[in-house]
């Protein structure tokens, strides 16, 4: 079971709230608490590895529609290409069930 945190932005990756004396309040050095939604940087900091090939990536390019989703390979050649010629762009994994960050949600 994932534990809701009252952050929207991190979550606790325990499989019981006894696991954890301080859920759901989770503490930030809490090797249990992740991000929903963590950026490719993020992901390798948090669990020591790149982003899985399989699974659901989300990229977002200031388009009106906000974020749209990507397989992993495609998602982070368009944030380089972004990056080039100096536009805004985010590029994160959604390998938790929490599925496409809400439309105006940026990575912290």
């Amino acid at each position: 079971m994932l534990g809701e945190l009252k952050d929207k932005d991190f979550y606790c990756s325990g499989f019981s709230t006894d696991i954890c004396g301080h859920f759901p309040v989770c503490l930030e050095n809490c090797r249990m608490r992740h991000r929903k939604h963590p950026t490719p940087e993020q992901f390798k900091e948090e669990y020591g590895e790149e982003y899985p090939d399989a699974g659901a990536v989300y990229f977002w390019d200031n388009h009106p529609s906000g974020w749209w989703i990507n397989d992993k390979e495609n998602a982070l050649a368009n944030t380089k290409d972004h990056l080039r010629y100096g536009r805004q762009s985010y590029t994160v994994c959604a390998c938790t069930p929490f599925g496409s960050p809400d439309k105006d949600w940026r990575p912290l």
